[in-house]
């Protein structure tokens, strides 16, 4: 029986001084690794945290803080720089020269056109937005390619074709046109319609997706 006594009291003993060590540990901390610690941050985030703030604090103090090269330079707005701007020119510039066959024989002028993107709006769309469909170009359905031909008196004056690499092919007696497309289209099932109160050429292309969603 004494034996047991005696384990117990001792047992008591050894709890209280770990009891007032780990007091005496929280007596010595900082306070705000206490702060951190009621928060429920890990004590040794917030020193490191705390460690890192007065490194940098006495770098700038000393002058021996370097400054960060910036891959971009964020001060500077613009998104492209004005040699990418002119590197693209240059290449819409050869492209357009490729398909308008812009040579010095051919004195005909080249009509001014607009290319819009056209959405097939169902009921599905209307009530409920249950089509899923949005006004992105991702769900746009048809190329709309509006030609103004003001010296065009008669619409039989006007042949026009649409190739199979997305290429619109326009001649009369006074206008040539070469346009290539920004999307695939399905040549096959296009539409061409003529106005003669103001004289242009309307084409409506139906989009080739690559889902079909």
């Amino acid at each position: 029986m004494e034996d047991m006594q005696s384990a117990s009291y001792g047992t008591t003993e050894a709890l209280s001084a770990l009891t007032r060590l780990f007091e005496s540990n929280l007596e010595c901390e900082a306070p705000d690794t206490l702060n951190s610690r009621r928060d429920g941050t890990p004590a040794h985030h917030s020193q490191a945290a705390a460690g890192t703030r007065v490194q940098s604090t006495t770098n700038a103090a000393t002058g021996k803080r370097k400054p960060k090269r910036l891959v971009y330079n964020y001060a500077d707005k613009s998104i492209w720089t004005k040699d990418e701007l002119a590197s693209a020119s240059s290449a819409q510039a050869a492209e357009h020269a490729t398909f308008m066959d812009d040579s010095p024989s051919d004195s005909r002028a080249r009509p001014e056109y607009t290319i819009q993107y056209g959405f097939d709006v169902t009921s599905e769309d209307v009530y409920l937005g249950l089509g899923g469909k949005c006004n992105s170009m991702q769900h746009a359905d048809h190329l709309k390619v509006a030609i103004e031909l003001p010296l065009v008196k008669v619409k039989d004056d006007v042949q026009v074709d649409v190739t199979s690499n997305g290429v619109v092919e326009l001649a009369s007696p006074h206008y040539r046109l070469s346009l290539p497309l920004p999307n695939p289209v399905d040549e096959t099932k296009g539409v061409a319609t003529w106005d003669p109160d103001v004289r242009r050429l309307t084409l409506k292309l139906p989009l080739v997706k690559m889902f079909p969603f």
